[in-house]
């Protein structure tokens, strides 16, 4: 467990010095998750537990909740291929153009977390879900929005 915890400490340090403190979070919560669950797979067969029964229903169980979180998976999904391919970034100004979103948003990038990207707009902050905004043309602005 110490052994856990220190290797999702160290992943979340170095994620945090790139991104935000809120992707350090996720990605300690990630990494100490797979860790728990690999630690008791181990204890679990060293205690003689038929893995087989015990695996087909956690796939059971990952099926059910992965069907009734879709939408928050798929903004998950949608928030790192985001920060992976970084088409625009933090402090940039941006107009996202969606009719989903109902119609096009000028603003500049406040945050990028997992699920919402945050801008600053004329009329205040605005979170799109960040699914809606890869499905999204995206312009960048490069000076302040009009």
């Amino acid at each position: 467990m110490v052994a856990v915890r220190s290797v999702g400490s160290v992943a979340a340090g170095r994620i945090q010095r790139r991104l935000s403190a809120g992707h350090a979070a996720a990605l300690r919560l990630a990494v100490s998750l797979c860790g728990y669950i690999g630690l008791a797979i181990v204890v679990l067969n060293t205690l003689g537990v038929d893995l087989g029964q015990l695996l087909v229903g956690g796939a059971l169980t990952g099926v059910v909740i992965g069907i009734a979180a879709q939408q928050s998976l798929g903004n998950v999904f949608a928030g790192v291929v985001l920060m992976s391919s970084q088409p625009f970034s933090v402090g940039d100004h941006v107009v996202v153009h969606s009719g989903a979103l109902g119609g096009p948003h000028r603003g500049q990038v406040t945050e990028m977390g997992l699920v919402y990207l945050t801008l600053e707009t004329e009329t205040g902050p605005i979170r799109l879900p960040n699914s809606a905004v890869l499905n999204s043309a995206v312009a960048q602005n490069g000076t302040e929005p009009e």
